[in-house]
């Protein structure tokens, strides 16, 4: 059994269309699955793809990856012709879970965020154990169903996020820090220095370069020139931007079709400083143990 990345389209644009046929695929109008010479990236989505292997893909503009299982041989379409979506050549897929940005393994992250192509094969299953079989059956671990500790939870996340609005100068860049690291990009930053632009850098795991900006001002949302800033300073590399108190209609509107832009709040943070993962200076400042 395979795993398989796919880009269903540029920021995401294909994926409503292929949700809504249950469908996963790619371009290459004038080729057929059935021809005898193909492209090579079609002719591993015609011809190495088997029935039962799993295929995920990032949806930029709900910050999710769906996991789905291939039910279908490849075809070129023959519906909804009318829609021009670079779509031509696909498989039908049924989808087993969508998860979002900040709770999906960083073991699979990567693999799919990482590579800048339309279709190619993820490899870093081990020999014991195919990650994402084991993200399509291991439930207990990706989700939440006992409704006591969805309780014990909301309660919880409610003392964080009253804890978090004691934060002083530098401790939410800190954080942000952290949350790079957890997801496997390896940063450097000074924190508390007060930069207009970018707080933290990082590197991660495929080369990619990754910019942080974090801003905590209570009760004041981040504006749509910060984040056009950010946008620009990051260029085309992938970047962070966290505000404590989330952003304004027209600053999340400013991140356009940038799909490598991330925006985070500090509800996005709670999930982290449950799990521990953080620095012990914020452990004492949230008054968890060390």
């Amino acid at each position: 059994m395979q795993t398989w990345g796919i880009k269903l389209g540029s920021y995401g644009s294909a994926v409503e269309f292929c949700e809504n046929h249950g469908i996963v695929g790619v371009g290459w109008e004038m080729f057929s699955p059935g021809d005898d010479e193909l492209p090579p990236r079609l002719r591993r989505f015609c011809q190495d793809v088997e029935i039962n292997d799993y295929v995920i893909y990032y949806n930029p503009r709900k910050k999710t990856f769906s996991l789905c299982r291939v039910v279908g041989q490849a075809q070129h379409r023959d519906f909804d012709l009318d829609n021009d979506i670079d779509i031509w050549n696909y498989r039908k897929v049924e989808k087993i879970k969508e998860i979002n940005y900040l709770d999906f393994p960083g073991l699979l992250k990567w693999s799919v965020l990482g590579p800048r192509m339309s279709f190619w094969r993820i490899e870093n299953n081990s020999a014991e154990k195919n990650y994402a079989d084991c993200l399509a059956h291991d439930k207990d671990f990706f989700e939440r169903e006992n409704k006591e500790f969805n309780e014990a939870f909301a309660k919880m996340k409610e003392i964080v996020l009253k804890k978090m609005q004691d934060f002083q100068d530098g401790d939410f860049e800190k954080l942000l820090f952290d949350l790079m690291e957890f997801q496997g990009i390896k940063c450097s930053c000074d924190v508390g220095k007060s930069k207009a632009i970018v707080d933290v850098y990082g590197t991660g795991p495929f080369g990619q370069k990754w910019y942080g900006q974090a801003k905590r001002r209570l009760g004041k949302k981040a504006s749509e020139e910060e984040v056009r800033k950010f946008v620009e300073a990051v260029g085309d590399n992938y970047g962070i931007f966290a505000s404590f108190d989330g952003f304004d209609e027209d600053a999340q509107k400013a991140v356009g079709e940038d799909e490598n832009i991330l925006l985070l709040d500090k509800e996005d943070f709670v999930d982290l400083i449950l799990s521990g993962k953080i620095s012990d200076d914020l452990k004492i400042r949230l008054k968890l143990s060390v």
